[in-house]
């Protein structure tokens, strides 16, 4: 997350958000390794295939190169190590609780560095923090719900319709465009989760209401 937040406002938040998303190719290494949910031949070529639009997007050797994206980037992998441990407590941690566990702990950490850099909001900001936590505990209960109902690898294409969002609000509120490149890097990176996503089995596993 702090990755995320730091990438948000040195990129498009297109670009962020997907970077951010490409935690759906580096799921199923992960899940591989962890949890012994192999893949097929033909999600390797859609990993490979993601990879390819990751450096379109990414631009490595251009002068357009930043490393907010190797960070936004950073936050991808990270999210997919969190995502493949809830998959791994299917049947073990109903989702309130982990939600519950990973607010208390995350604002236990984003805490520390209040000591040197707090900035008191006035009385709208606080309004806006008000909806924006309600909206990430939403969306963070949805989640993490469908990560303990299905293969971690499965979910993860579904997310990129915030990728789609993320260009539309960009574009409506601060005029943000994507070069040719970064469209085509898009637009593969998103083909090959959607192909993830339809070449997983669901193996049934059990899961606590």
């Amino acid at each position: 997350m702090y990755c995320l937040f730091w990438s948000i406002p040195r990129l498009n938040l297109a670009e962020a958000l997907l970077l951010n998303h490409t935690a759906t190719l580096f799921i199923p290494f992960i899940a591989m390794f962890w949890l012994k949910e192999f893949f097929g031949r033909r999600t390797g070529v859609a990993i490979i295939v993601g990879f390819i639009g990751i450096m379109m997007v990414l631009k490595p050797g251009a002068s357009v190169f930043s490393w907010a994206a190797l960070v936004g980037l950073t936050s991808g992998v990270l999210a997919a190590v969190a995502m493949v441990s809830i998959r791994s407590m299917a049947g073990v941690e109903p989702s309130t609780r982990i939600v519950l566990y990973f607010s208390v702990f995350g604002t236990l950490a984003s805490s520390i560095p209040l000591a040197w850099a707090w900035q008191t909001p006035n009385w709208w900001q606080w309004c806006l923090l008000a909806v924006l936590g309600l909206l990430a505990m939403g969306g963070q209960l949805l989640l993490t719900r469908a990560y303990m109902s299905a293969p971690a690898a499965q979910v993860g294409p579904f997310t990129y319709a915030s990728v789609v969002f993320g260009a539309i609000l960009g574009w409506l509120f601060w005029g943000e465009t994507l070069d040719r490149w970064s469209w085509a890097g898009t637009g593969l990176v998103i083909a090959a989760g959607v192909l993830i996503v339809f070449r997983w089995p669901i193996p049934k596993r059990p899961v606590l209401y």
